[in-house]
This record gives C-alpha cells, structure tokens and sequence, in this order.
C-alpha cells in the first residue's frame, strides 16, 4: 500500500507554504530595503533582464563576439553583486539578507533534487504517516534505539525460564525481525505483545510503528475499543466519513497496531467485528500487532475460538513480565 495520497498531499501543501512564506517574507524584506536605498532597486533591476537581452545590448553596443560579451556579462554582474552586498552590510545587514532563506538547502524546499527525491521530503512524508497513525505525542520519541533494557532486571527468577532482562532483549530482537518484513519462529503476520501494564508493550509498538513509517509503510494505530466502534457503526451506517475512512484503513494500511485488546465491552457485535478485521487482514497477509494486558487464559474467556485460532496460529506471542517501568520512573530509578 505505501503512504497514502492524503499523506502526499499534505507534505505537498506543506512544501508549497514552505516557499509561499519564504517568497512573501523575501518580497516585505525586499520592499523596505529598496525603499531605503534606491540603489539596491536599481542593481536588482539589472539582475532581473534576462541574459539574452543584456548579452544582445552588449553586442550592439561594443560590437564583440557573444564569447566576448558573455565574459563582459559576467564580470559586470561581479561588481555589481559586490557594490550589492557592501550596501547591505554597510547599512548592518548581513549580505544575503535579500536572499531566500530555504529550510532545506539541498532542495530549496522543492523536495526534489534534479529526478530525485531529497531527504526532506522523505522525512517530512514519514513523519506525516506517523501522525496520521494515531500514536500520540507521548509516543513520538519511541524507537528501538531509546529503549532501555536497565529498566528490567537482571536477577533470575526460579519461576521462568529468563530473567526479565533476557527476556526484553528477545522480545526487542524478534519486534526488530518483524519491522525487517520476517515471520518471527516462522509464525504468521502478526506480533501478540502480552502482560501486565507498564511494561513497554505500547512503547514498542509505537516503534514499530515508527520503523514502518520510516520505510514508506503506512501504520495505523488504533485502541481494540475502537476499532469494534467503528467497525459496527461502519456495519449499521451510524458512521460519518471520518468514520468510514478510519475503518477502511483497519483492513488496507501495511500494519495495523491494535491496543488493549479485551478491554472492549464483549458483546457479540464487537467481537464479530474484531474477527472480521484479523481474519481479513491474516487472509491477505497484512502485518499486524495486538497488544493486550489480559493472559493467553483471559483472553479464551473472552473471545470464541474463531479469534483465539488466529490469535496462536498466526502471531507470535511475546509476554512480558517484570516490575512496572512507569512506576519506576516515577519513583526515580
């Protein structure tokens, strides 16, 4: 799928407000340093006829080769850029200062270099997938990179197999296999992120999230309460267009985040719901990751075993357990 045009267009209407403010600020700037000193008006005058004319001037004028004229050309537009600048900075302006002032200097905020994307625009499309992908601010800084593995800890625990440490580090390598387009133990599309609260589950989906976005994948984040809302608004026609546009996007975006699964009021229209959206999305093999507070034990109580089938056939279980990482910031460690 990629980034959708939304996504385009909203980088392109950046890119373009981009260059109207810096043309509108260039032009006020402009106006009241020509009006102070007519000379620089007069200097910008001569920059702006075009070469053709000038060069054609110069030939009648001298009777030289065009050769001969361009060279002239040149070394007339030298002194005049020189006397151009002395006035700026004789006046305490810096010299480019009647200059466009480019937040990209590669592409000049065109988002293109020559037939090639620049780096901006790419950036700016990723960070526009993000936001789009519902993750909040609080999320924007989760990445692989900041996760810190200190926060579990180390000692051995006679009741699992792994210390919580050991057991982040593998649950890190496996969420880094599943960005990388894998199938992780060679289990399906999905990751199944469970445990207690406050344990990274919702910060390492928000960089996966980010992962995707960053290679041109379109992400969606949504919390499993909502996404049975508005699947059964959508079902009933109670939805408006925001609402049918979120919902299209639960079936069609490259991965799709869903947050605290059964917590959502299990009523038979919402777990059709939540099936249908699995189960359409593991039929056309499109990554997902469920995140869940509850126990692979509460989640049978909850859910038939049309979702519990999908839910061990075709994701990979990851639990995670240890101390809560919130309250340990909290308390300073």
């Amino acid at each position: 799928m990629g980034y959708t045009r939304a996504v385009y267009d909203a980088v392109d209407a950046l890119f373009q407000s981009r260059r109207s403010t810096t043309e509108e600020e260039l032009a006020a700037r402009t106006e009241k340093l020509h009006g102070l000193f007519p000379r620089l008006a007069e200097i910008n005058a001569v920059f702006s006829a075009t070469a053709s004319a000038v060069v054609g001037e110069v030939i009648r004028a001298a009777g030289q080769t065009a050769e001969e004229a361009m060279e002239r050309l040149k070394h007339e537009d030298l002194k005049l850029r020189a006397e151009y600048e002395a006035i700026l900075t004789a006046a305490g302006y810096p010299a480019d200062y009647l200059e466009p002032v480019r937040l990209c200097g590669k592409c000049g905020d065109r988002g293109v270099v020559g037939q090639t994307v620049c780096d901006c625009y790419r950036a700016a499309l990723s960070r526009e997938a993000y936001s789009r992908s519902n993750l909040g601010s609080a999320y924007r800084g989760c990445t692989f990179d900041t996760f810190r593995l200190e926060y579990y800890s180390d000692a051995k625990d006679p009741q699992r197999k792994h210390s919580p440490r050991q057991n982040m580090k593998h649950i890190l390598s496996r969420c880094r296999e599943f960005c990388k387009g894998s199938s992780p133990s060679g289990q399906g599309v999905g990751l199944l992120l469970y445990g207690d609260p406050g344990l990274g589950k919702t910060f390492l989906s928000a960089a996966i999230a980010r992962e995707a976005t960053e290679n041109g994948r379109m992400a969606v984040y949504e919390t499993a309460g909502r996404v049975a809302d508005n699947c059964v608004k959508r079902l009933f026609g109670r939805g408006d267009d925001d609402t049918e546009a979120e919902t299209e996007a639960y079936y069609t975006a490259d991965l799709l985040l869903i947050d605290d699964l059964g917590s959502e009021m299990a009523t038979p229209g919402n777990v059709a719901a939540i099936f249908d959206v699995i189960n359409t999305r593991v039929m056309h093999r499109r990554q997902m990751v469920i995140s869940t507070n509850k126990n692979l034990n509460e989640l049978q109580k909850i859910y038939d075993a049309r979702i519990m089938s999908r839910l061990i056939g075709d994701f990979l279980p990851l639990q995670f357990y240890g101390r809560d990482v919130r309250q340990i910031k909290a308390s300073g460690g």
